[in-house]
């Protein structure tokens, strides 16, 4: 997502007569002549919703989280209502879909007026959810990686059960169209040179192969920059003296053009690149990293696998990869009902009026007309609580600890004096492609909180452009919307969340990672974890990684590359080898009193 907003709207419902459209007809509500003649079901109140502006910023191009200030409007905007507080296993009594808040608002213009809205007599709390423009649950649509989606359940009916109401993240992964097949054709036609794999270790081409068939990353970058260190490095073998060695060399060339989905070209200096327009996984919406290659000895095949032989450390599981959360609002909260029908200038304009007891009509002098649930004689609710975000909010920044960053030096390689073991920092710093972030849960509840103990799912933030990494220094803010990963209040510990960060090696030379070398002009990444542990934020016991309505600030540091992984690991795993050093806070919203009109 581009960056979320910087600050998280703390927003206000006022209910006074919300004119909304119900999906419960107003005949369906009438009067209840089977128990108490005249008596109403319902009545038909005014609602007037007053929503502060959300200082925002997304990364989601720093519009699309209200990075500027600029609200985007409210879209899905559903309202249930109860007797009494609703819990995980209440059910609500009416169901109401309220037409879209269009953006735009400002200081002065902040409140919309919706007439005619039954509401069932008796009623006491409502729960309010609405989103920001958001993408699809399509997962070719772009719209996903810049808005941000969350698929929304809860039931049609009027009657709708809060357990039923769950907001879940929703999978990058598309459909392929053979182009992993298609690189692995090449590669098998590579390994399966006749004669090559009996050529002595000891010689240039017996080198080669065993620095071939380890080949992890599976990405078409990473295979076609190996492919192109492959190629130019054959052309000493086709100049020697050796018959047979240059006849397999001449071999391993014309098999890296099987089916044209490598090209290769001279170039002046007499070495050769290599292109391609396959571009697998990005073109399933993964990352480079999320696709690992194995090597069968035995059939001298290549195939696509989970696990790396290196590390023995799971690979990342493609499946549970998801498009960051899009801005969700909600807000769990009881009403003040009055007989009076309220103008609308009667109503609260800003935030902190909306539960000043000096402002606010139903909180001044005792709230003298005004009750907690809604009578048959009611004209105008209230909606008490300001509405806030459901979801949570991650602010990243990084930078690199200095000047040169040491290599992996105990990686075993054929040829290690082509490393130095330090890696210059490029002036331009390294360029960071992507966020993974770790933890999240399978999906959220009614209250938006976790709904069970599973925190398996992985956002994958790509739209990260400006962000770069350089020595000492930090430039530009990455906002990703998250869902919150809070296993309550009452808990000894909170989740660790692992994350990770994806990179291009613009440094000029390759160097050595966790998991082998990292090519020029390939990806990498480094992983670091947020621990809460003996974190404190005022007012919140055990705070977790990540909460509802909070802003988690992440620094990271890179302080070496020994650490850096070709592929991307579970972030689950307890083996990691973190590369990155992690400064946690967390900053709590500011206030933006808003009216719509």
């Amino acid at each position: 997502m581009k960056k979320l907003s910087s600050f998280f709207l703390m927003g206000t419902v006022a209910l006074a007569g919300l004119g909304v459209m119900s999906s419960c007809s107003s005949d369906d509500l009438g009067n209840d002549s089977t128990t108490n003649p005249g008596e109403t079901k319902a009545v038909k109140t005014q609602f007037a919703l007053n929503i502060p502006r959300a200082n925002g910023g997304t990364r989601m191009s720093g519009d699309n989280a209200q990075a500027t200030q600029n609200f985007l409007g409210m879209e899905d905007i559903r309202m249930y209502s109860f007797k009494g507080e609703p819990t995980a296993s209440s059910t609500s009594t009416a169901t109401f879909t309220l037409a879209n808040i269009a953006p735009g608002i400002s200081e002065t213009a902040s409140s919309k007026i919706y007439s005619d809205v039954s509401v069932p007599v008796g009623t006491t709390h409502f729960l309010f959810y609405a989103h920001a423009p958001q993408g699809t649950t399509d997962v070719t649509n772009a719209d996903n990686f810049t808005k941000g989606v969350l698929n929304f359940a809860a039931g049609t009916d009027n009657a709708t059960a809060t357990n039923d109401i769950s907001a879940a993240l929703v999978g990058v992964k598309g459909t392929d169209n053979g182009s992993a097949d298609k690189l692995l054709a090449v590669l098998n036609a590579v390994a399966g040179v006749e004669n090559w794999s009996t050529v002595a270790e000891t010689t240039e081409l017996g080198k080669l192969y065993k620095n071939f068939i380890t080949l992890k990353a599976g990405s078409a970058n990473s295979i076609r920059l190996a492919l192109q260190d492959l190629y130019n490095a054959l052309g000493g073998v086709t100049t020697g003296s050796d018959a047979d060695a240059k006849t397999i060399a001449n071999n391993i060339r014309t098999a890296i053009k099987t089916d044209n989905v490598f090209t290769v070209t001279e170039q002046t200096n007499k070495t050769f690149a290599i292109t391609t327009a396959n571009t697998y996984p990005n073109n399933i919406n993964l990352p480079d990293g999320a696709v690992q290659l194995s090597y069968a000895k035995e059939t001298k095949t290549f195939s696509y696998a989970g696990k790396s032989d290196l590390t023995g450390i799971q690979q990342l599981d493609a499946a549970k990869i998801c498009f960051p959360a899009s801005i969700y609002y909600f807000q769990s909260s009881d009403l003040a009902a009055t007989a009076a029908e309220l103008d609308n200038t009667a109503w609260p304009k800003t935030t902190s009026d909306w539960t000043s007891n000096t402002v606010a009509p139903w909180l001044k002098d005792g709230a003298a007309g005004w009750t907690a649930s809604v009578q048959p004689t009611t004209r105008s609710i209230a909606m008490r609580q300001n509405i806030n975000y459901g979801v949570a909010n991650l602010a990243t920044t990084v930078k690199c600890g200095a000047e040169t960053l040491a290599d992996n030096v105990g990686l075993k390689v054929s040829e290690p004096n082509e490393f130095t073991g330090t890696v210059t920092v490029p002036t331009e710093g390294f360029t960071v492609t992507g966020l993974l972030i770790g933890g999240q849960p399978t999906k959220v509840g009614f209250n938006f909180q976790p709904s069970d103990d599973k925190f398996d799912y992985t956002i994958y933030d790509k739209n990260l452009t400006g962000i770069v990494a350089k020595n000492a220094e930090s430039t530009t803010t990455n906002y990703t919307i998250v869902l919150p990963n809070d296993k309550g209040r009452g808990v000894a510990k909170q989740e660790k969340v692992n994350v990770a960060i994806e990179l291009t090696n613009n440094s000029g030379v390759a160097f050595r990672g966790a998991d082998g070398i990292i090519p020029d002009g390939g990806k990498f990444y480094l992983v670091g974890q947020l621990n809460p542990d003996a974190k404190t934020i005022e007012g919140v016991a055990n705070p977790a990684v990540f909460m509802s309505d909070y802003m988690t600030t992440m620094n990271l540091t890179i302080t070496s590359l020994k650490s850096a992984y070709n592929t991307i690991p579970d972030l689950r795993s307890t083996k990691l080898q973190l590369g990155l050093s992690v400064d946690l806070d967390w900053q709590a919203g500011l206030q933006f009193d808003v009216n719509i009109d």
